[in-house]
């Protein structure tokens, strides 16, 4: 079997740190593929993610340099740009045939080649390793037909890519245990486990409770507006800080609804749009709980596992969650607070009943996890490569 320090690591990866042109990304997937790099790196692998991120802005980029970041090394793969459809319709085929001949020509027979799961390249990937016969490691965070309209085509074409894996990272066990049916080597990370230090003066001293929502502004998925309309229920000692990232349509969905709450509740809704960086760091650790708010019967509760719950935690903070079994049978689901349906008394309730005097660091849960799951990364790609 091959023997190999250097991994390729293949997704929609950016960050602002790479500077300009700036390309569109997930910040949640960048960040859990910025993880899984760590721990490979932690066992001495040397990293390159090669990504498909597109320019933010419209016009042709090439990527003159090999970017190094957080002890890996980076490739953004050239891009047409953004525009119009017919861009749009040949820069998915640029990327994909620059990535296909990089796996053709720069890949060994059994080499271990990390893949973030899509659809956006997932039958170039496919059709590459037949070809090459690499090990194919398939982060799999979210099974897309169950959270976004796929035709029949997609719906089969994703299938097949996933279970042409020869190994799996999962989010989730009850993913593993739906996808793996073939008991491949596999690993379950449910997301960053890098605590955060608090090197600033942002604990909170204004005698408020700071209670947080962290994430997307999507209608579809519901958890802003739960969020919100919660501190209709909360007595004027708590305030409820809305951040995150959505349409300029959702932006000004979510900036009427906390006008309209705050006109009648004694509990207040501050906006604060999308932090990023240092500065949202400092602002969660002003915070004492953070809400994974969401809609509790979506069908893509059963088996994605909702990032801002390791992010609260990460910085201390107490999780009120919706209770769905992705997190209450994870790792961490014995630390987290959970309420049963989307009444908004409910929450409420659930908020008001956790005792700040006595609860659990949650960095050190974290700071646990991080340790052995570096562990078991290294008893995955021995399983993978035997």
């Amino acid at each position: 079997m091959l023997k190999q320090n250097k991994i390729k690591y293949i997704g929609y990866y950016y960050s602002p740190e790479l500077g300009q042109p700036k390309r569109l990304y997930s910040p949640a997937a960048a960040t859990k593929m910025d993880y899984v790099a760590s721990t490979l790196v932690q066992n001495d692998y040397d990293v390159e993610i090669l990504s498909l991120c597109k320019p933010e802005k419209e016009g042709i980029v090439f990527n003159k340099k090999t970017h190094h970041h957080n002890g890996y090394t980076i490739n953004l793969i050239a891009s047409l740009g953004t525009g119009n459809k017919l861009r749009n319709v040949l820069d998915y085929f640029l990327g994909n045939l620059i990535l296909f001949l990089i796996l053709i020509f720069k890949t060994k027979k059994n080499e271990m080649v990390f893949v973030y799961h899509s659809l956006g390249y997932g039958k170039t990937i496919t059709l590459a390793k037949q070809i090459r016969k690499f090990k194919l490691v398939l982060e799999v965070e979210e099974i897309y037909q169950d959270a976004v309209t796929c035709s029949t085509r997609q719906r089969k074409q994703e299938k097949n890519n996933i279970m042409a894996a020869d190994a799996y990272i999962f989010p989730t066990y009850i993913l593993n245990s739906e996808l793996n049916t073939s008991n491949k080597p596999s690993i379950v990370i449910h997301g960053t486990y890098s605590i955060q230090k608090n090197d600033s003066e942002s604990a909170c001293t204004d005698g408020f409770i700071n209670v947080v929502y962290a994430g997307t502004f999507d209608i579809k998925k519901g958890g802003v507006y739960a969020a919100i309309k919660t501190a209709q229920y909360l007595p004027e000692i708590y305030k409820i800080h809305i951040l995150g990232f959505g349409s300029d349509e959702e932006v000004k969905s979510v900036e009427s609804l906390i006008k309209q709450v705050n006109d009648s509740s004694s509990s207040k809704v501050f906006f604060h749009g999308l932090i990023t960086g240092k500065d949202f760091t400092d602002f969660l650790f002003s915070c004492s709980i953070g809400l994974s708010t969401q809609e509790p019967n979506a069908k893509y509760n059963e088996t994605s596992f909702p990032s801002k719950v390791l992010t609260y935690m990460a910085h201390g903070l107490q999780v009120v969650s919706v209770r769905i079994k992705a997190v209450e049978g994870s790792d961490i689901g014995g630390y987290i607070h959970f309420y049963d349906s989307n009444r908004l008394e409910l929450i409420a309730e659930t908020i008001k009943n956790i005792d700040l005097q006595k609860i659990t660091d949650t960095r050190d849960v974290i700071s646990d996890l991080d340790i052995k799951t570096i562990k078991k990364m290294s008893n995955f790609i021995s399983s993978v490569t035997q």
